[in-house]
């Protein structure tokens, strides 16, 4: 199966028709976050997505197949956690956060998860003697 390259930049100059003969910005196509490990290109348009490894430049020309969809993407600005969810169904999940936050809820000043013991209290149900 033959693979598209894709423009290397969405976000180029396009060519102005207001009169003025100076270029006007096409708007964005395309939506970047940034997290500790990746750097994401969204297209929004598209509703597709894909994950580079920290420090590959994002305006390299990609290929059709490194493009995977996704149904929605769910940002919380003040934690900085995201969410790609890639089925209908929100059964398959990639969370991740942005690097420009503090960290997520959890973790300390290195960035290290932190983890506490939940106690979750049993609900009654489906236990005959309660």
């Amino acid at each position: 199966m033959a693979s598209t390259l894709l423009p290397p930049d969405p976000t180029r100059l396009v060519p102005a028709t207001n009169g003025t003969g100076r270029p006007l910005p096409r708007g964005p196509v395309m939506e970047r976050i940034d997290s500790t490990h990746s750097t994401w290109i969204f297209d929004t348009q598209r509703m597709r997505f894909r994950r580079l490894p920290k420090g590959v430049d994002p305006a390299t020309p990609s290929l059709e197949s490194d493009w995977q969809p996704y149904f929605a993407l769910d940002v919380d600005p003040e934690s900085g956690a995201f969410m790609v969810v890639l089925n209908e169904d929100r059964t398959r999940l990639l969370r991740a956060w942005r690097a420009d936050v503090t960290g997520p809820a959890g973790t300390d000043e290195t960035g290290a998860l932190r983890t506490r013991e939940l106690r979750l209290e049993p609900s009654g149900e489906g236990h005959p003697d309660r």
